[in-house]
């Protein structure tokens, strides 16, 4: 599967950075969808470096190649406003005036109209300009290399009796930040992880998406900064916008947003009838009330590191009866919420294993809904939990290992027989537990 990321940027301190720059440094590489592909801008025999928050230039349908126009025109020492009215862009640079409007097949020098055989487009919040028919009408020479699809740009023809500028370095400084999303596909009940990289560790980040409804966190790991997030079982089928958000409230603020694609996925419903005195008994308010105050808190506060290694093993051997997200009905009510994690149906008995290293932070007897209970914190707010238990092997407090044996599956609480109720959570919001861990963030 192939994501398409569109790259969104607003920066909120120093709208005009009147910088005379004649060149950046560090090549790209992107992935764009099938009509526009990547290129390479060359400012006298230096590649710029087009971070995700600046905008990738590409090639657009009519074969002709579309840069971001701020950091670009900008790094070139020309003076770039936007008249909102007329949906154009104004680009100065000594007696020069350049207009770009948006949509059009044309160009206006000085005033004149300059017919061009592409247009200027809005990406996200970011303005792209065809780059020769820009460039040209400053009288700039520009080249194209075939073989490597990049742009060259003379800068001595553009700043004329200016000369040549000394190269900088602007955008790792002024936009440190950046981030990808490193799972594969994504599902309602998945979960989402991301890769963002700071230069800073003291750099706040935040993120939004209407896609999850919980809180994030962002934990360090290695050279990077990562974030795990449980996409929302109800979240709508189709593309979301992710933003991450660097510095918010300072001067440097910056947002970055791409956007992903989740997937279609059905989930069964279940028909579940029980006895009336099991049903009042362990379905109630007080046992909503124990799960609150008791459960939930075993899953508020995670270790800041990944304490898991590799693939997650299954918990316990038995036969899959009912699945992760499905519909219950009970005595033909429908449960307020969806089947939390997967329920495995297996002898009295049988050994229920640690599905990788961790701490636990629960093990508690004789639950009213979830019998004896334990929870693992596997770090960076990813937990697995166990209900029904017949037998605990260990205490809060304890780590454990992969492969450890944890309990043996019971039928305490509310339970119809013997089985493994096994969940997986990231904090208190619950994910899929078939999906692969291991990979999603190394």
């Amino acid at each position: 599967m192939v994501f398409i990321f569109r790259d969104v940027v607003r920066k909120t301190g120093c709208r005009k950075l009147k910088r005379k720059i004649a060149a950046l440094t560090v090549a790209f590489m992107f992935m764009f969808s099938s009509s526009a592909y990547a290129v390479d801008i060359n400012i006298d025999d230096t590649n710029v470096e087009f971070c995700g928050h600046t905008g990738i230039p590409f090639i657009d349908s009519n074969n002709r190649t579309q840069v971001p126009l701020r950091i670009t025109m900008e790094s070139l020492g020309a003076e770039v406003d936007w008249n909102q009215e007329t949906q154009t862009v104004v680009v100065k640079k000594d007696d020069v005036m350049v207009e770009v409007p948006i949509g059009k097949y044309y160009i206006i020098k000085n005033g004149q109209q300059i017919p061009n055989d592409t247009i200027a487009i809005i990406r996200g919040s970011k303005t792209f300009i065809p780059i020769r028919a820009v460039l040209e009408a400053f009288g700039t020479e520009v080249g194209w290399k075939n073989e490597t699809q990049t742009v060259t740009i003379d800068s001595q023809s553009f700043h004329g009796s200016d000369g040549r500028i000394p190269s900088v370095v602007v955008c790792l400084k002024s936009h440190p930040g950046d981030f990808t999303i490193t799972t594969a596909e994504n599902y309602p009940g998945n979960i989402l992880a991301l890769k963002i990289e700071k230069l800073n560790e003291d750099d706040m980040v935040s993120i939004h998406t209407d896609a999850v409804k919980a809180k994030e966190k962002v934990y360090k790991y290695g050279d990077y900064f990562i974030a795990l997030l449980p996409i929302d079982l109800y979240a709508a089928i189709g593309d979301h916008d992710l933003t991450v958000t660097f510095n918010q409230g300072k001067d440097d603020e910056y947002n970055i947003t791409r956007t992903f694609v989740i997937k279609s996925k059905t989930f069964k419903t279940q028909y579940l009838v029980v006895s009336e005195s099991l049903n009042q008994s362990n379905r109630n308010d007080e046992a909503n009330k124990e799960f609150v105050e008791v459960v939930k808190p075993a899953r508020t506060i995670s270790e800041p590191k990944k304490l898991w290694e590799g693939e997650f093993i299954m918990a316990a051997s038995g036969r899959l009866t009912t699945d992760f997200a499905q519909i219950r009905y009970v005595n033909n009510e429908i449960s307020s919420s969806r089947h939390s994690g997967i329920d495995l149906a297996a002898p009295s008995g049988t050994a229920v294993l640690a599905p990788n290293n961790g701490n636990v932070t629960l093990a508690a007897p004789g639950l009213l809904s979830t019998g004896n209970t334990i929870v693992i914190d596997h770090g960076m707010g990813l937990f697995t939990s166990y209900y029904h238990l017949n037998t605990m092997n260990v205490r809060a407090g304890d780590a454990v290992s992969k492969g450890d044996v944890i309990g043996t599956v019971g039928s305490t609480g509310f339970s119809t027989g013997p089985h493994l109720h096994y969940a997986v959570s990231i904090y208190n919001t619950y994910v899929n537990p078939h999906q692969p861990i291991a990979g999603i963030i190394d």
